[in-house]
């Protein structure tokens, strides 16, 4: 990661989750690139059938409804709720996490969300997946590159630690509050 561009962004992730793969996958695809907010009520929708999810690649023998043509696919769509649920519970975890960093929750989307299924177990433990969300904010990358004098060096090659992303917000709040227009060149190094 370069301290050129500091991303504003938050994560979660859920294993060995027991719940079906291919209902779950068609649940994640319907809300990429979704704002926060919007993806949560959605998926509410969900459970209680005012609004369903398209299934578009796990299709067969899903019936038609009208509500899945609202959503711009070929009519076929089914309301999975266990997916809806495992998946709401992540986007809260999400959210919190969001919270912790000191993001603004109302600008948040979902930048990435990806479903995998989990290493198969002995015996009589099914249909177990790995589900991870990353949410960013509008903004999503922001240019620092102007506020630190070496910007091509990496956070490992300054000494910092990915671990602590507090003191690195400190050190930009910090270098604002000194000079919000500063400029480096080659010279001032």
């Amino acid at each position: 990661m370069n301290v050129a561009t500091y991303i504003a962004a938050c994560k979660a992730r859920g294993s060995d989750l027991r719940c079906h793969f291919k209902n779950t996958r068609e649940t994640t695809h319907a809300l990429r690139k979704m704002p926060l907010i919007k993806a949560k009520r959605y998926l509410e929708d969900v459970l209680i059938h005012k609004q369903a999810i398209p299934f578009i690649r796990f299709c067969r023998g899903v019936g038609r409804t009208t509500q899945a043509k609202n959503r711009h696919s070929n009519g076929q769509g089914r309301w999975p709720a266990k997916s809806a649920k495992f998946i709401l519970d992540l986007l809260k975890n999400a959210e919190s996490n969001a919270e912790v960093k000191g993001l603004d929750v109302d600008a948040l989307f979902i930048s990435h969300i990806q479903v995998n299924q989990a290493q198969k177990q002995r015996r009589r433990t099914y249909r177990t997946l790995v589900m991870e969300a990353k949410l960013g904010d509008g903004d999503y990358y922001y240019d620092m590159s102007y506020l630190v004098p070496y910007s091509n060096l990496t956070l490992k090659e300054m000494g910092m630690s990915l671990i602590q992303p507090f003191l690195l917000s400190l050190m930009i709040m910090e270098l604002l509050m000194k000079n919000p227009r500063a400029k480096t060149t080659k010279d001032q190094r």
